[in-house]
């Protein structure tokens, strides 16, 4: 036998050990909850949908949202923290189909299937999965793994709780971002017309311009501030004179210690919708005019009535 015979009988038993390999991997049992234990590793989240993709990335413990070639903002912590315990409890069911001519059918295509890959250190994927439209008794979705032909029932999640690629819709619209109201120890209000100046003697002792200042607006204040969170997000492409340089109708300075947060306010325009920015980054929000009128008070606000 010549060695060019032996050659290729040697390929040709490779090829047939590959794909032996290949078939015994693909039927190889997946794991019924692909998510359980892996969303708590998760360093990324990938989201993929019609050919767009948005990546969610924790760095310090915080979590950040960027679409391709964009940049990073921050992320609403408290969404992915519901998503991702969504994901965890995720149960794949019976196959539904193996035929690959139908995945549109489901929704588990490229086109249309709600790709999520969560990745781990290292760009290591922990887990991942292709979901699709909700069955008729919307109790379950489809489901498919993406080495794997077969379409799945799957249950532990919405189709509205996957999310969409929309980066208003994963970012944080929390606006000054304090915790702990005890933290604020002096705020003051700059508006036309007024100035407002509150400073903290102790926990439950503030004067107002210098005046004692009942303790229970300082409160209702305080809390206001820290609840303060955007209705939408300023397109300065759109807007560009309202760049946060240019919010000069009213502003507020909220002194945590050390850390003064600046809270920028200009002219609300004909639907009653305020521009606001603040000193701590780039984002520019919209408040409707119950916010704003929540921040603008003035000193007699405060002032004890005799």
């Amino acid at each position: 036998m010549s060695l060019k015979v032996l050659k290729l009988l040697a390929g040709a038993v490779g090829l047939l050990l590959l794909g032996v390999l290949s078939l015994f991997l693909w039927h190889l049992p997946k794991p019924k909850m692909p998510f359980q234990g892996k969303t708590a590793k998760a360093e990324q989240i990938h989201l993929s949908q019609g050919g767009q993709q948005l990546i969610l990335e924790k760095k310090n413990a915080h979590w950040t949202a960027i679409l391709a070639g964009g940049t990073p903002v921050k992320s609403d912590e408290t969404k992915i923290q519901i998503f991702l315990d969504g994901l965890e409890s995720v149960e794949v069911e019976e196959i539904i189909s193996d035929r690959v001519d139908r995945y549109s059918d489901y929704q588990v295509d490229d086109a249309s299937g709600t790709h999520i890959v969560l990745m781990g250190t290292n760009q290591h994927i922990l887990s991942e999965g292709i979901f699709g439209k909700p069955a008729p008794d919307y109790f379950h979705l489809y489901f498919r793994y993406p080495d794997r032909p077969s379409v799945h029932l799957a249950t532990g999640m919405l189709r509205a709780e996957l999310g969409h690629v929309n980066l208003s819709e994963w970012r944080s619209r929390r606006i000054v971002d304090i915790a702990d109201s005890q933290k604020i120890q002096a705020i003051t209000i700059e508006a036309p017309g007024f100035k407002t100046k509150l400073v903290s003697l102790s926990s439950v002792a503030w004067t107002c311009n210098g005046q004692p200042a009942d303790i229970a607006y300082v409160t209702i204040l305080k809390e206001q501030i820290m609840r303060l969170a955007a209705q939408d997000f300023v397109d300065l492409k759109q807007y560009p004179e309202l760049a946060r340089e240019k919010l000069l109708f009213a502003h507020l300075d909220v002194q945590t210690g050390p850390e003064t947060y600046h809270i920028y306010l200009g002219k609300p325009n004909s639907e009653k919708q305020t521009p606001v920015a603040t000193n701590a980054d780039d984002t520019m929000y919209w408040i409707n005019q119950v916010q704003v009128n929540s921040l603008l008070k003035k000193p007699q606000d405060f002032y004890l009535k005799k």
